[in-house]
């Protein structure tokens, strides 16, 4: 099956997160959602453009499931 999300974690990249987005996006019609590092957060849209959401770290898991279902296909869900 294809994937429904894609989580992109930036701090561990050695490519550009936009370009990697953009690769993405260019071969599916899938959400890309980002997390980074906390200094990331105030500059995520300029820096990070192309995704669909963000979540910082330190990472709570509540917060991120809660960014993923929103950013879920219509009539799929989130499995653990």
């Amino acid at each position: 099956p294809a994937a429904a999300l894609v989580i992109i974690d930036v701090p561990s990249l050695r490519v550009s997160a936009e370009k990697l987005c953009a690769a993405i996006k260019r071969t599916a019609e899938v959400p890309v959602l980002y997390i980074g590092s906390e200094s990331d957060e105030g500059s995520s849209t300029a820096e990070l453009s192309g995704g669909d959401g963000y979540v910082g770290r330190p990472l709570q898991l509540r917060r991120l499931l809660n960014r993923v279902e929103k950013l879920m296909p219509e009539g799929q869900t989130v499995e653990l």
